[in-house]
Formats: structure tokens, sequence, C-alpha cells
């Protein structure tokens, strides 16, 4: 192991072996273990391996069948996870850093890739093609077909994107309502019931865009959490949003009368990164750290 700083993540866990090795958990569920080596003139040396990269993904997506899609973001793996668990490898070393994934009406998958600006489409042969050049936050398509998306620059302005075909990018809006989608990390879902949802995470606003692209902010989830971090938000087939607030760790149903929530579940522990609901309405997968949730729904139904 060469001298230098080495990023393993926030540690989780540390311990040492009789033979001076050192085991590394990391919070995000990576486990490195760096063996002892005899010493170079006096100084310390060690030999790093990677046990196991673990999981963590920014998106999830589901399929008709239910099985979900993720890019599994510590090896750039894209996984597809049966509704047994079962886990199938479709691709390997895919760009690198933060990804968002959608499934197009025909349940093709499309990857934007942040850090490579980009958006991929993959091909019947496996293979993937460039789609657009957009620095994706999240996505998802419409009920005219198109991809939409966030797009934000590095602590600059967000915009919402509709792609309609390759290269064919349209900005839409900066701000909703006559307010700012911010600079901070935002998401984006399908209305059920027609339409689409945006939530900006800086200010904890959700906005609804109607079928004719008329937006207008519909509540402020600020009472359900103030401190702004990873959350996610998704909506079930039957129109309920459910949300899950930054330190809170806590599974909301939205009740949208009064844009109050209903807890569903506790004890989510790792942050929560990215969340769907099965097609039938019965279960919410969320991806924290290290793991995908499986939780029941007290209320499926169309």
């Amino acid at each position: 192991m060469d001298a230098g700083v080495y990023s393993l993540g926030t540690a989780a866990g540390l311990a040492f072996d009789p033979q001076g090795g050192i085991w590394v958990g990391a919070f995000n569920s990576a486990f490195y273990y760096l063996k002892r080596l005899p010493a170079e003139q006096g100084i310390p040396a060690f030999e790093f391996t990677t046990v196991d990269p673990g999981l963590e993904t920014s998106s999830l997506a589901v399929d008709s069948q239910g099985r979900l899609y993720l890019v599994n973001e510590h090896n750039q793996n894209l996984w597809r996870i049966d509704t047994d668990g079962k886990v199938d490898v479709l691709a390997q070393n895919l760009p690198g850093g933060r990804s968002a994934i959608a499934l197009d009406p025909t349940g093709r998958v499309f990857i934007g890739f942040m850090d490579a600006h980009s958006i991929l489409r993959m091909e019947d042969d496996g293979s993937f093609s460039r789609y657009a050049s957009v620095r994706v936050e999240q996505m998802t398509f419409g009920d005219d077909g198109a991809l939409y998306a966030i797009e934000r620059e590095f602590q600059q302005k967000t915009t919402l994107v509709r792609v309609t075909g390759i290269d064919q990018v349209e900005p839409l809006f900066t701000e909703i309502d006559g307010i700012p989608l911010g600079g901070g990390p935002g998401d984006i879902f399908r209305d059920p019931q027609g339409g689409l949802y945006v939530f900006t995470e800086q200010d904890l606003n959700l906005f609804h865009i109607d079928s004719d692209g008329q937006g207008r902010l519909v509540a402020n989830l600020v009472a359900l959490g103030e401190n702004p971090g990873p959350t996610t938000i998704t909506a079930a087939p039957n129109g309920d949003i459910y949300y899950i607030p930054f330190s809170k760790f806590i599974l909301y149903r939205l009740v949208k009368e009064k844009w109050g929530g209903v807890r569903q579940a506790t004890g989510i522990v790792g942050d929560p990164w990215a969340m769907v609901v099965s097609p039938d309405g019965k279960w919410v997968y969320v991806a924290e750290s290290g793991v995908i949730d499986k939780i029941a729904i007290d209320r499926p139904g169309p």
C-alpha cells in the first residue's frame, strides 16, 4: 500500500487481528482489510484489499413484474433484483459517481450519470448508447413518454428538462409557482393520477406539474423534519405519496388534504437515498446505505 490519503467513507468500525492486520467497516457498507507487511525502514507497510464493496445507490426503478433496477455506485454494476431477492448483474464498469435510473414504458433501461454529464440508453444486446448530455440528479418518464430530469450544475441553479429523443433536450423550469428550484439536490417522480411531482431537498418543497405543463407548490414538508440532508419521496400506484425525511428515518404516508404524515415504519437506520413502490402497491422498497429494505404497505390498492 503506497503512502498517501485513502478515502474509505465514514468509518463504522475498526478492529485489529493478532497478525497486526486492520479490518475496516465503512458506514456505506464497504468492508476493507489492511494486511500487515514487514516494515520498510521502520515505516509500517500494509497490503490493501476490498473484502466487499458493499451497496449504495442513488436511484431505484421497478418494472411491471416488480423487479428492481439500480446501479451499485461502489463497483458501478447495474443490478436487477427479482422479487425473491436474486441479483442479476446486467452490466459492469459503468461510469462512476452518482447515478439516476428510469425505465421507459417498454421497460428499457436509461441511466443518467451526474459526473459524466450523460444519459445512456441500454440496447437490446446489453450495450449502452449515449442518449443525451444532461447532468442528471434524478429522472423519470412522464405520461407522454418523454424523459423528465432534474439537472443540477454544481452549486448552481436547478433546472427541470424534458428529453424527447437523442440529444433533444428542452429546459422547462428553473422555478415553479414563482419559487426557484434552488441549487441543492432535487427529486422527480410520476403522479399515477397524471402529471409529475418535483421535490427540492434544500427547502423541502413539493411541487406538482399537471399534464398541461402547469406547475404549483402543493406542500412544504418542513414539519416532518427540518434538517436538510438525504431524503427520498415517491408515489404509489394508487396515488399515495411516501416520504422519508433525513435524521428521523421514519417512513411517512402523506395525507394530501393537510399534507401531514402518517407513520408507516421506523428503524430505517441508514441514509435514505432512494425509494419505489411495487406495481401491485403492496411494498415500499427503500435504498439505504448497504441494504434494500422491503416494507409492507398497510393500504394497498389501485
